[in-house]
């Protein structure tokens, strides 16, 4: 211990000496940044997928340490891409602004910017924009697949039950067109959005919202109009920025813009806590499902069945392993999941349930945290979400899809042969009859009363009081806070401050803890490690599982 710090000592020197020369640093931002960084990856794995070193998580820690550099000016963010997600593009427009806070400039700068990448960088300093490009601040717009046509045209039909209308998860394959419901509720996110964004804007831009609004509806600008209109202080390109930061933004004379990779041999190497105190983060993302999580080498074009799957099994390791780690003083569940199967999200929340018994726990709400999402939440001591983030959809459903008539159609005649009398409830041969639907109806309702149960448990309120927000309506963070569904707005930040908070923990005592392995906390019936890429094991979690909590497929604003 004595030799690594005496180590650790002696490069500081020779790094304190090399960051005295930085002044300003070029960060190119050319992927879509995560929340949380990845985990750990084998030899063979890194080869084939090389691990992304930007992430929300490191480009905090990695201000922080830009901060604390007395001769460093500033940063240049060459915004090619933002994050996907409204959360975490909500994320990083507060990282720039905690930044500035510090004294420190950012400039951003563009090929071109849309509605969101605007937003991002008028939270930074100065906007600069490429000659030739433009700005497309048009507002936004969402869509709904909607396939009963396409599924009926082949033979296939979708037989639905859900806890009300605004549990619309399986419209897309029951209906030719949105339901007054679901556009009522689509409709509300996009206001609820817009609000946020208008209301940002004004703050940073120094304007009006209704300056907001009329730049808005007059867009798209190209780059000479842009800088007419003042939303960019500079038209420029790559090769004339140091000469603009020399002449306007900068006090030194003769500097060179250092790549944010460069950089990191030049910071000192911070010192870790002498207390030993962690906050563990926990993440749960894409689709509940029961078994362990797995994540697809690449994305698949699948609406539900394509995502990430978060495993009951994998979570609730994860979430005895840190309850029993003495050294772990908090917790922050990180949920990015639009829920899935009941029965898993029920594991994860009675695990949580016996970790606060223990131990504080925080959850932090990132771009969706909806049905089963915010269900397994239930069980904390506190939720923090950002304005934009999907939450709520607090409903059940249950549905199968019939498929006899496309397989006639193929020529496949299939034959059911069954001893009991709902023994073919869920079969894919023909819809549910009346007594079945009674039968599924009854079930959905149980599980939806219990849902109202744990919300009205975990936010202390009688079920009379909120269930006109519940039976499966999607929120924005800004409208569940005001609903009384979380408890703060804000980034993951939020709410490790406020898990040290509730651990009685000073700042600058713990370090943060990412938990990817656990060990088995309880039997397992089949090997850890087994490399299976099938479509049949992909879809193994789905095939048993017929009442869900979940959201509809993905709600991109755009």
């Amino acid at each position: 211990m004595v030799f690594k710090i005496f180590i650790r000592g002696c490069r500081n020197i020779r790094r304190k000496i090399k960051s005295n020369k930085l002044r300003w640093i070029y960060l190119d931002l050319d992927i879509s940044l995560n929340e949380r960084p990845e985990p750990p990856k084998n030899f063979i794995t890194k080869r084939l997928f090389p691990t992304k070193i930007l992430n929300l998580a490191f480009l905090d820690d990695y201000f922080k340490r830009l901060t604390k550099v007395r001769t460093l000016e500033g940063v240049v963010l060459h915004l090619r891409t933002i994050p996907d997600g409204n959360a975490r593009l909500q994320s990083l427009r507060d990282l720039i602004l905690r930044f500035r806070e510090k004294g420190k400039k950012i400039i951003v700068y563009a090929n071109s910017y849309d509605t969101l990448s605007y937003y991002v960088a008028t939270a930074a300093d100065s906007i600069f924009l490429q000659y030739g490009g433009g700005i497309s601040i048009i507002g936004f717009q969402l869509s709904r697949l909607l396939m009963k046509d396409i599924l009926k045209k082949y033979g296939y039909s979708f037989d639905a039950i859900s806890i009300s209308p605004y549990k619309s998860a399986l419209d897309m394959f029951t209906r030719t067109d949105i339901s007054d419901e679901d556009r009522e509720q689509y409709q509300r996110i996009i206001d609820s959005s817009f609000e946020s964004l208008v209301s940002d804007m004004s703050l940073t831009l120094n304007k009006s919202q209704e300056e907001i609004i009329d730049i808005i509806n007059n867009a798209p600008y190209n780059s000479e109009e842009a800088f007419e209109k003042g939303l960019v202080e500079e038209l420029t390109n790559e090769e004339k920025l140091i000469d603009i930061i020399t002449n306007k933004y900068s006090k030194y004379r003769k500097f060179k813009l250092v790549t944010w990779k460069k950089s990191l041999k030049m910071l000192t190497i911070p010192h870790p806590p002498s207390s030993g105190n962690k906050i563990a983060i926990i993440s749960v993302e894409g689709t509940i499902v029961d078994g362990k999580s797995k994540k697809p080498p690449l994305k698949l074009p699948i609406p539900i069945f394509g995502d990430v799957q978060a495993g009951d099994q994998t979570i609730v390791e994860h979430m005895r392993k840190v309850t029993r780690d003495k050294k772990v003083k908090a917790v922050v569940l990180h949920v990015n999941s639009g829920g899935g199967s009941v029965a898993s999200s029920e594991a994860m929340r009675s695990a949580s349930i016996e970790l606060v018994k223990n131990k504080p726990l925080v959850v932090y709400f990132s771009d969706v945290a909806a049905s089963g999402g915010y269900f397994i939440a239930t069980g904390a001591n506190w939720v923090v979400a950002q304005p934009m983030t999907l939450t709520g959809s607090i409903g059940v459903l249950s549905g199968k899809m019939i498929t006899q008539e496309a397989l006639k159609r193929q020529g496949i005649n299939r034959v059911f042969l069954k001893k009991g009398e709902r023994a073919g409830i869920f079969s894919s041969e023909k819809s549910f009859t009346e007594e079945e639907r009674r039968i599924v109806v009854k079930q959905i309702t149980s599980i939806y009363d219990l849902f109202l149960e744990h919300v009205a448990e975990f936010r202390k309120m009688e079920i009379k009081d909120f269930e006109q927000h519940c039976g499966g309506r999607v929120w924005t963070g800004e409208d569940a806070k005001d609903l009384g569904l979380v408890d703060e707005l804000g980034s993951i930040t939020k709410a490790i401050e406020k898990a040290a908070e509730l651990a009685h923990l000073k700042p600058e005592k713990y370090r943060i803890v990412d938990i990817y392995k656990s060990h088995s906390e309880a039997p397992i019936w089949y090997k850890d490690g087994k490399i299976d890429l099938t479509l049949d094991e992909w879809l193994k979690p789905f095939k048993n599982t017929h009442i869900w909590m979940i959201l509809p497929e993905e709600i991109k604003i755009k």
